[in-house]
């Protein structure tokens, strides 16, 4: 058996490896009880990138080996007693699929980071795995041998490994890592003669010797090649690392491929009618900052060169590469080509919508594939056809197939999935709105799905409430979709407490929370007989993303808060005077504007780690000033700083009266950008809660982080929607805090009426 790189012995010792039929759990037999936060974190998922550019997907999840005779399945769930989530590598033969057998457990990892235990496994052969996994607060490549049970670590990375790719027969190695601390002689010099400060943000100033050897926040990740008996060579590049695409070799290992963010912008963009990349190109750009416009780069993994695959912004949301089968060439979805076109015509195209393309890497040359919209997913090297996809949001544009032939790309007139070999079945996760995810499977033999594996069979005695999806007019008149999730026993005629959830809504995911784990606990609450409203987009598609970034985003989503509650009341479901409302990331700027510009009554309410369109946001962040100058209409000097005092909820803040609670996660930015608002309802004797979550990501994983936010605003929104208290003994601080902030409210409002 060949051997890659260095072999590390003792790791068994760190890693749990697992050869025997898994029991997944299966729950006693009991009464249902209503859901808990404990018991979403406890949820057994499939992980999948989920945010930004989110493309998720029911048929990516199972691995097959080369050979077709089996495939993986990474699962994760959170284990609440350790602070830690649990990744577990199952295995399933494909020939016992469909005879009720159960899955191997190959591998579990535990995880207590904000990084996944175990990522991008990869199979190398029919009997060599290749992952980057989580052990002592470090993440590094290794492989799994599975006829000999062994783990091999490939990397020795002083930092933590974040994405991979390898390439087995070179024993080539491509990875990126998170930037290490200095050494204390580098600090030194970096810090020990005074600090010039460049236009940081204020949190990524150094604020002690300790400090300087942290490395900058705006340094992002770096890239590395290593070959087989030399030390890793650093990939030397000037943007920003996107760690939502892969970093990839190709098939040949002359080349690796990868996503950044610009820094310097170049100037000819402004020229594209993309609303989005002509925003983030107009936008002022100081030295360091990146912008959110993406581009590929080649690297060369002989000499190190890097340049990019085509001098022109990928759409984030289309962006994908697929290696031609020689790896000579890449083919590229979401491109925007360079506008040096000399035919009007071919000009105006390219202003005006991204292109699917193939590039030769050793001349740089193109040829265009495509104008659809659509992502690139595999290049068959039997057929040489290329398959295109729609992106999940978008699955009315379809798919289609592409053939070269020469150097000519044409479309198949008949579309058609890649010829499947018979061993190889179908493996899809399944759920909707209601029905937690479920594995299924089907082939030739067996054209009916069939259930291979549920991941949560103790939900069979846990209670759910019904989510149904709905519709309503915004108080603006425009149509708006969500998700209402009703207490699990609902009684018809009774009006309950109302929590609105804001940042999305899907009637095909089983959100057990709602989009996000941070902040949002939509099952829970309704489990304390609290109606849940999941606010989604407009009915009629693309017309939000108009409104986005002007100054009529705030009040757009207002007249949709504000629409939701007169159709729910209107239907008897709820008590408008007990009315909760949650914002997150982008949303907490519209849930802010809402509570200090809307006549409409809210009980209580919270605001998650985002954004808020607040002048001392504005100041901290200086190279991201571009979102609160679009958004209040300008920067805040002269005349236009009277439109910030119109339109920013930092500077309207006197006008809220109900309790706010404010949540920050990770680096001390999270603090500075509540603190307007903190500092102020504090001025003002007005009640205000602020939680700190020094270590957490903006997406919460961590158990005790996500039970701190999650079952904090469970509390927080029985407390003040309610009146009731948890009486666990370990939560007397928190109600001791709350009730004095009650006792503040009343006597705030009986002064008020006095002074009426």
């Amino acid at each position: 058996m060949p051997r890659y790189g260095l072999l590390r012995t003792g790791l068994l010792a760190m890693f749990t490896i697992a050869w025997v039929v898994p029991t997944f759990g299966a729950a006693q037999l009991e009464e249902k009880r209503r859901v808990t936060v404990a018991d979403t974190i406890r949820m057994t998922t499939v992980p999948e990138v989920q945010y930004a550019a989110a493309d998720s997907s029911s048929s990516r999840i199972a691995l097959f080996s080369p050979n077709k005779k089996e495939f993986l399945i990474v699962t994760e769930r959170g284990i609440v007693e350790t602070n830690e989530r649990e990744f577990s590598l199952l295995r399933f033969e494909t020939s016992e699929l469909f005879r009720s057998t159960k899955p191997e457990v190959l591998l579990s990892m535990r995880s207590q980071s904000n990084r996944d235990a175990i990522r991008n496994v990869k199979w190398l052969d029919n009997e060599t795995l290749i992952f980057s996994g989580e052990s002592h607060d470090g993440s590094q490549v290794y492989l799994l041998h599975l006829p000999a049970r062994e783990i091999e670590q490939l990397t020795e990375h002083s930092s933590p490994i974040v994405d991979f790719d390898f390439n087995p027969v070179l024993r080539e190695l491509v990875y990126v890592a998170e930037p290490g601390r200095l050494s204390p002689e580098a600090a030194y010099a970096r810090c020990a003669r005074g600090y010039a400060i460049t236009n940081e943000a204020l949190d990524d100033v150094p604020r002690s010797l300790e400090d300087c050897k942290q490395p900058a926040l705006l340094e992002g990740l770096q890239a590395y090649v290593k070959k087989p008996g030399a030390p890793a060579v650093q990939i030397p590049f000037g943007d920003y690392y996107d760690s939502l695409k892969p970093i990839s070799l190709s098939p040949s290992g002359k080349f690796a491929i990868f996503n950044v963010f610009i820094r310097a912008v170049p100037s000819g963009w402004r020229e594209y009618e993309d609303p989005f990349i002509r925003a983030e190109a107009r936008a002022s750009r100081n030295k360091g900052p990146f912008s959110w416009l993406s581009q590929y780069m080649i690297v060369d993994t002989a000499t190190g060169q890097v340049r990019p695959v085509i001098d022109g912004p990928v759409d984030l949301t289309l962006g994908a590469s697929i290696w031609s089968p020689d790896g000579e060439s890449v083919v590229v979805s979401g491109a925007f080509l360079p506008l040096d076109a000399a035919e009007p015509k071919e000009l105006s195209a390219r202003r005006t919508h991204s292109f699917v393309i193939e590039i030769d890497l050793t001349s740089g040359n193109f040829v265009q594939i495509s104008d659809k919209q659509l992502i690139a997913d595999r290049w068959s090297p039997e057929t040489n056809e290329l398959f295109l996809r729609a992106p999940t949001r978008h699955r009315e544009r379809g798919n289609a197939v592409f053939r070269k032939v020469g150097t000519i790309w044409t479309e198949e007139t008949s579309l058609h999935s890649e010829p499947r070999s018979p061993e190889r079945p179908k493996v899809t996760l399944e759920q909707d709105i209601n029905t937690p995810p479920k594995i299924y499977a089907c082939d030739a033999a067996h054209p009916q799905k069939q259930l291979v594996l549920d991941l949560n069979p103790q939900f069979e005695h846990i209670e759910f409430g019904k989510v149904e999806r709905v519709t309503w007019k915004a108080k603006d008149g425009h149509g708006v979709e969500g998700g209402l999730y009703y207490p699990p026993d609902f009684r018809p005629g009774t009006r309950y407490p109302l929590v609105i959830q804001t940042h999305g809504f899907s009637q095909e995911e089983f959100w057990i929370n709602g989009p996000w784990n941070s902040a949002f606990a939509a099952q829970p609450l309704a489990a304390q007989d609290i109606v849940v409203l999941q606010t989604g987009s407009s009915t009629e598609k693309g017309v939000d993303g108009k409104a986005q970034g002007t100054p009529e985003e705030a009040p757009r989503q207002m007249s949709t808060y504000e629409g939701a509650i007169d159709y729910l009341d209107a239907l008897g479901l709820i008590d408008r005077d007990r009315v909760g409302i949650i914002g997150f990331s982008r949303t907490v700027y519209s849930v802010e504007y809402t509570l200090t510009h809307s006549s409409y009554h809210f009980a209580a309410a919270t605001a998650a780690d985002g954004f808020d369109g607040g002048y001392v946001q504005y100041l901290v962040n200086p190279y991201a000033k571009r979102d609160y100058n679009t958004v209040n209409g300008g920067d805040p000097f002269g005349t236009v700083f009277e439109l910030w005092r119109e339109r920013s909820p930092s500077f309207t803040v006197d006008h809220l009266h109900s309790p706010v609670r404010l949540e920050g996660y990770g680096d001390i930015s999270s603090v500075l950008g509540n603190w307007e608002w903190y500092a102020k309802l504090i001025l003002l004797d007005r009640p205000v809660d602020m939680i700190y979550i020094p270590d957490g990501s903006h997406l919460l994983v961590k158990p005790w982080e996500r039970l701190t936010s999650q079952q904090g605003n469970v509390d927080w929104f029985r407390f003040w929607l309610k009146g009731e208290v948890d009486p666990d003994p370990q939560k007397r601080e928190q109600y001791e805090r709350w009730k004095g902030m009650l006792i503040q409210q009343k006597e705030s409002t009986e002064s008020s009426e006095l002074k009426k």
